[in-house]
This record gives structure tokens, sequence and C-alpha cells, in this order.
């Protein structure tokens, strides 16, 4: 694969003009930055909605700033803040952006959720066609895998009023899930989904959808590895990345999951990732065939004893390609998603992308995890852990010494928890989940964060 041509390709498919990235966090806009600065971009505006925890990219000639969102109760309230503010700009980011660009010549890149078509009088390039966000609806996405061939578990869609009498019908005995449609907008991170299996959480659950949805995708609990697939569709071909590990857990005495993201350093076997790359061709093509989709996608399921399970469909560039994105540094995803988007570019050799692509993240072996919290921190800070033979950990003071790194510090839901893996954490490739649990439990404990007791 010619990398060097694809960048070429990429630098020529994006608009001419100044750059206004903004939508998402600094840490992520700086990045978005970074990477069309390097694609030659000459003059680039990077406004954060709020900063962020963890290291910004450096840029040598973009505008850094900085807009605040206040605070959110949850990750989602936050995100639709912001689609908020972007849809009526406040004066301070009125003011930045007329300055930045007087005479209005500027096209706009914003986050992969969003779906305007301009920002202050300037054009959003690679818009999101309604037809395309529609699929944020998790309650038609088993009629969806189902009409691209795809196996999906049992389940059936109803009225919040008839939610029990459905979940009675399909729990198997070990609870039903939960999941909103997207009447109040697009939704993410677990947060419209619930575990049920007894009164106290179904009682729960009813009451949190109460008002908050027309209707409920109700499915049984699937025991196995909380997984995905993503996939890119371009103009006749769809290019699939590697399976990844979503790291999610049942909390005592809560109906809701606890996301902590999506962990690298599961290598799913040979027979598993053919499974699930089919999979990914099977939907991107439907959704190429049916409603003309180009870009980003990506399924999450559950790997079963009988075999992967899909369970919703995110038709954006989601989370899992953060972490892609670490290993394929020299192709910036985000601009390639939105020029792929935008029909502005044609990869000409897909099939090239994808082997190069499989083969760099054959090595991304290091753990990552990431999950919002509630306890307010105002200012960042590092700490280190160490991991034992027998895989026990604890903190320590000596750097050299530790196996993964924690960052902690504010976000608009109060705060943020990232745990980066160094090299003396030696991944063999299995599932992080009982390390994560073990993580996760002490930091929860150190800080006090109120996460619960972590029983799957």
């Amino acid at each position: 694969m010619d990398i060097d041509r694809l960048r070429a390709d990429l630098a020529a498919a994006l608009p001419s003009g100044p750059l206004i990235v903004t939508g998402g966090i600094l840490l992520t806009e700086a990045g978005a930055a970074a990477a069309a600065e390097a694609l030659g971009v000459e003059h680039i505006l990077a406004i954060g909605i709020g900063r962020g925890t963890g290291p910004l990219a450096e840029t040598a000639r973009a505008e850094i700033h900085v807009v605040d969102p206040g605070p959110s109760a949850t990750m989602m309230e936050a995100m639709r803040r912001t689609a908020t503010l972007l849809a009526d700009p406040p004066a301070e980011m009125v003011d930045l952006i007329e300055a930045f660009d007087p005479a209005g010549e500027a096209w706009v890149l914003l986050d992969p959720t969003s779906r305007q078509p301009t920002l202050c009088g300037r054009p959003v390039f690679g818009i999101r066609r309604p037809e395309w966000w529609a699929l944020e609806d998790k309650t038609t996405n088993d009629a969806l895998f189902t009409d691209a061939g795809v196996t999906t578990a049992p389940s059936r869609i109803v009225a919040p009023a008839d939610a029990a009498t459905a979940a009675a019908e399909l729990d198997d005995g070990a609870g039903t899930v939960w999941s909103g449609d997207a009447l109040e907008g697009f939704n993410g991170g677990g947060e419209y989904v619930r575990v049920v299996d007894d009164d106290a959480s179904a009682a729960e659950a009813t009451e949190f959808f109460g008002g908050r949805v027309e209707r409920l995708r109700i499915a049984p609990f699937l025991e196995g590895l909380p997984c995905s697939i993503h996939g890119l569709v371009l103009d006749g071909s769809v290019v699939t990345f590697r399976p990844i590990e979503l790291v999610n857990f049942r909390v005592a005495g809560r109906s809701q999951l606890l996301f902590a993201g999506v962990g690298e350093g599961w290598v799913a076997p040979h027979d598993v990732a053919t499974e699930l790359k089919s999979v990914a061709r099977r939907v991107g093509a439907h959704l190429a065939s049916s409603v003309g989709y180009r870009g980003a996608f990506g399924v999450d399921g559950v790997l079963t004893p009988d075999g992967f399970r899909p369970t919703e469909l995110n038709p954006r560039l989601s989370g899992g390609f953060f972490r892609i994105q670490r290993s394929v540094a020299e192709v910036p995803l985000r601009l390639l998603d939105a020029a792929v988007r935008a029909g502005t570019l044609t990869l000409a050799d897909a099939d090239g992308f994808e082997s190069w692509a499989v083969e760099r993240l054959r090595g991304a072996v290091r753990p990552r995890l990431g999950l919002p919290v509630r306890r307010q921190f105002e200012d960042e800070q590092t700490r280190w852990l160490a991991r034992d033979d027998a895989g026990r950990w604890s903190w320590t003071d000596d750097e050299a010494a530790a196996s993964a790194v924690l960052t902690i510090g504010p976000a608009p839901t109060g705060g943020f928890v990232r745990v980066d893996a160094t090299d003396r954490w030696a991944h063999e490739g299995s599932p992080v989940r009982r390390d994560a649990a073990a993580l996760i439990g002490l930091i929860d404990a150190e800080y006090e964060l109120g996460l619960g007791r972590i029983v799957a």
C-alpha cells in the first residue's frame, strides 16, 4: 500500500481555504487540527467544547481555543448540550470564528456525531444525510441486520408500557437488555441500555425510560464477550478492521452497565476475526445498497458460544476508531471518513489499505481504558499502577516499575479516568476484562468515585 499516495489523495480531496474544527473536546480537536496541518491545511482554528483529560497534540500554526460548556450530569447530556451550542453558537464562539475567518471562506469539520450542515454560515464538510442519521435509532437495527443476512438474537420492539411483558417472554435466565430509541437524539456509551433481571431493575429501567423514548428493544442478556467490528463503506467496497473488545460490566444493584470504553489488547482468534469481518462486510454492503451509505460504521455485539450476535449499529466514526487511529497514525481517519462521505475521495486500493491497516493493528495489544465519572476534579493528575506476576494490581511511586498509567482530571460530567498500559504490561492477547475490573475497583476505592461493585 502506497500510504504517501493515499495521503496525497486525501489532501487533494479536502476543500480549499481555512479550516474550523470543533464539536468535541479540545483533546480531540487539537488532534484533528494537527492531522489537517500535516496534510497541508495552512490556516486552522480548533475550538474545543471543554478541554478533556490528557496531553494535547502539538500544532505549529493552528489557533487553539476552548469554550466551556458547563457541567453535565451524564456523557449524553454533555454531548446534547454541545449539539445545542453548535446549532446556536454563543457570542464567544461566534467572535472566535469571525476573527479567524472574516471573509467567510472557511470550511468546517464537526464531531462525527453531528448532523448540521453549516456553522456560522460556513459549510460543514462530509455531512451525514438524514437517512444515515436515522440509523442511530437502535430499535431499527435488528431488522437491518436481518436484511443484511446477519444472525441476531431474538428480540421485540415494544412501547415502554409493554416492556415487562416482553422481557418475561424473552428472558432465558440471565435477564434481559432494554435499549431505547433515538427520540431524544443520538445516544451512546451504554446510557440508554439497561440490564433487567429482577423487579427492582425493571422498576429502575421503567422509570429511566419514561418520557425519554417511544420504543424499546427487548432482548435476552447474552453471556459472552462484548466486542465490536468496524468498517468503512466506499464506492463499491467495504474495508474492515480488526475486532475490538468492549469493556462493560454489570454492577451490583444497578440496571445500567458500567462502560469503560474499548480495550485494546484482545486479539481475536482467526476464526472469530473472520466471522466478525464477514458481519461488517454484509452490513456495510447492505447500508450502501439500501440508503447509499458512505463512510465509517461499527457493529457492537456479543461473542457468544453460538457465535457473534450483533446488538447495535453505530452509523458513524464511533469510539473504536479513535483506538484504531493510534495504530494507523499516518492516515487521519476523521478526515478520511469526511472525504468519503462528501464523495471527494475514491480509495483506489481498498484491499491494500485494509491489509496495511490489519497488519498495523496486529501489534496493537497495549490495553487502554476510559470512563467518565461524577466526582468533580479541578486539576489533572497522574499516578502509576503495578501488576505483579499473579495479576494483582497495586499503586506504586516508581514510574519505571509501572505497568499502567492513570490520568484523572476534569470533564463536563465531573471527571474522566484514563488508564494506559506501559511496556511492562506484556499482554498476551486475551480479553482485558479481568484486569480492567481489578483496575476500576482499585481506582474507585482510592478516589471514592461511587462506581459500584462489578459483578460481571
